[in-house]
């Protein structure tokens, strides 16, 4: 039995990428630019890795694309942090 509760097939995606962060579904305004590396990416959403704590509810904006998310998970892994990012 597969306990897998995404609807979209991941796929591997391994890039270094630039975003910001906001709370409560608005990006802050002055916008410091942070850097991350994906792991893989969906219809739905993406995985990042970084070297800050993203907690689940932030907005997210991804550099100088149109792509924009909410963070619905985040983790520590050994000196950096994971972050799955759903898409909106």
């Amino acid at each position: 039995m597969n306990d897998e509760r995404r609807k979209h097939e991941r796929k591997p995606w391994v890039s270094s990428i630039s975003y910001q962060v906001g709370n409560g579904g608005r990006l802050e305004e002055a916008g410091i630019s942070l850097r991350g590396e994906t792991s893989d990416i969906s219809a739905g959403g993406l995985c990042i890795t970084t070297d800050r704590l993203l907690t689940p509810g932030l907005a997210v904006a991804f550099g100088e694309t149109r792509l924009k998310g909410v963070v619905r998970w985040g983790s520590q892994a050994e000196s950096s942090y994971v972050a799955g990012i759903q898409l909106i």
